[in-house]
């Protein structure tokens, strides 16, 4: 037997129930299962679950039965109530590696986005037609069996982002009154001035706005040369973000390594990533006499965000906050660490943005090649003695 199956069954087997209403939830089950043939066609375990109290934590005594199935399923076949009784659906694997790991940190919209069930379905539809019985099973009605219908489904997404938009109105107006700003400091810039008609444009955040919170900050945005390659261009951030860090998927490159030592130190992981720079560029150099420039909107930025650490993996970040006397390094806050051939310095300390000083910490980037255990002991050393509620 299948673990899932085991599991299921010992959790939720009617033989679980003790008492006066155990012949009588056999029956109802016995009664589900011949009313519902199509369904039992798909081989799901049906059983029975128990509450005892209810959200407000009161006691009750509810039953409702359980339909449990692994990820490939019509869920259309599943009822909403059957004599009564709610019937609800009991995923019983892990959804497929398309599908992100569910945490603390994950946006329903980005975990259910639609574009995920359909590059599945493009990529597994005969597995799904095996599965469901149906040869001539198509996209469309694939992906209506997976998410128990797409349109619905793409309705319920809808009404998750527009919760969401408005739940964030004061950030977006601050973003947009940003942008604006954004657009006539980088039409004075050097970068503008010698590169535009790269249309390599500006971005003010990866990722939506959270106040209070630790903060990732960059020097500024690369360019993306296959985009070139393609005939495309960057151009100017328009819309305001609304996934946090941890939910950017392929778009966190590098930075889903950091996922792991976040969630290692942190209850609850960084929500936001920025750039002191906003402009886009190929390398460094072609921004470094724009830095200056940039100052004011990057400050207005962590004023509007009161951030509670600002936390960099760019060591030219660290070497201009060094040089423009913005950094003040704590008592024993530089660590060198050997790794191989190589030396790299961590730091912890504060930085002052209009007067004010932000808890400060300077990583190696993801990408720096340096052995496992030296990056342990970075993380350690700017990490392992803090405590995770002061934050």
């Amino acid at each position: 037997m299948e673990q899932w199956r085991k599991k299921f069954i010992s959790e939720y087997s009617i033989n679980n129930i003790i008492g006066s209403d155990r012949e009588s939830l056999e029956g109802l089950l016995d009664r589900f299962k011949q009313k519902n043939p199509k369904l039992m066609l798909l081989n799901p375990e049906v059983g029975i679950c128990h509450i005892t109290t209810d959200a407000q934590g009161n006691k009750c005594n509810l039953y409702i039965i359980l339909v449990g199935h692994r990820f490939i399923f019509d869920y259309r076949l599943i009822p909403d109530q059957f004599e009564s009784f709610e019937v609800s659906s009991k995923l019983c694997e892990q959804m497929p590696s398309i599908f992100p790991e569910v945490n603390a940190d994950t946006q329903i919209e980005v975990y259910h986005a639609t574009e995920k069930y359909e590059h599945y379905v493009k990529e597994n539809l005969n597995k799904i037609r095996k599965t469901l019985k149906s040869a001539n099973l198509t996209n469309r009605e694939a992906l209506d069996a997976l998410t128990a219908g797409i349109d619905k489904h793409k309705e319920w997404i809808g009404q998750i982002i527009r919760e969401r938009m408005t739940k964030h109105r004061a950030h977006i107006e601050f973003f947009e009154k940003l942008l604006s700003q954004t657009d006539k400091v980088y039409r004075q810039s050097e970068i503008y001035s010698k590169y535009k008609e790269n249309d390599w444009g500006y971005s003010i955040s990866s990722t939506s706005f959270h106040k209070n919170e630790k903060v990732i900050v960059g020097l500024n945005w690369g360019v993306d040369s296959s985009l070139s390659d393609r005939g495309k261009s960057h151009g100017v951030q328009k819309e305001y973000p609304l996934k946090d860090f941890s939910n950017l998927g392929v778009d966190l490159g590098s930075f889903s390594r950091t996922i792991g030592y976040f969630h290692r130190y942190f209850d609850v992981l960084p929500k936001v990533q920025t750039n002191y720079c906003f402009f886009r560029s190929e390398n460094e150099s072609q921004i470094r006499n724009d830095l200056s420039l940039c100052n004011k909107l990057f400050e207005s930025l962590m004023e509007y965000l009161q951030p509670s650490m600002i936390i960099s993996f760019s060591k030219a970040l660290n070497n201009f906050f060094d040089k423009a006397n913005m950094l003040k390094v704590e008592k024993d806050g530089i660590l060198e660490i050997a790794s191989g051939n190589k030396v790299f310095t961590v730091v912890k300390g504060f930085v002052n943005l209009s007067g004010r000083e932000i808890k400060y910490i300077n990583l190696p980037h993801p990408n720096y090649p340096i052995l496992g255990t030296s990056r342990d002991k970075a993380w350690e050393f700017c990490f392992g003695k803090i405590e995770i509620n002061a934050l």
